[in-house]
């Protein structure tokens, strides 16, 4: 079986194809931001109206956002960014004077913690079609 790497878009982000099937994308530079912090249950509302206001643009630059609710702690709250790259990521951090994801959290009265995580592989349900 032959493979050809096929890119698509910035450097960073290719395909490998096989002569019948897409079979996974290289995600070379791709990263997660996820802000975490603790909100009271009488903010919930203004968390849930910021980030709707916040998101109702996605830039360019963002691949997918969520806002999720801990199941078992339910004041735990987290944004979590797919960004298409670390390039992307930056501009936003270099051109924002308060990222939008700190801006949703101080909506609700909450200071979120940052961590960014590097997506080293990824995979999709062929059968899938949720996004």
């Amino acid at each position: 079986m032959s493979w050809v790497r096929i890119p698509l878009g910035p450097p960073s982000i290719s395909i490998l194809i096989s002569e019948v099937e897409v079979v996974f994308v290289i995600l070379a530079s791709m990263v997660i931001t996820i802000l975490d912090a603790e909100v009271a249950e009488s903010n919930w509302q203004a968390l849930k109206d910021a980030y709707d206001k916040e998101t109702a643009n996605v830039p360019e630059g963002i691949h997918q956002t969520f806002l999720i609710q801990s199941q078992s702690q339910a004041t735990s709250w987290r944004i979590m960014t797919h960004w298409r790259s670390q390039e992307d990521l930056d501009h936003m951090r270099q051109t924002e004077k308060v990222p939008p994801a700190v801006r949703v959290f101080q909506a609700a009265d909450a200071t979120p913690s940052l961590g960014i995580w590097n997506i080293e592989t990824h995979r999709v349900n062929k059968n899938s079609n949720i996004f």
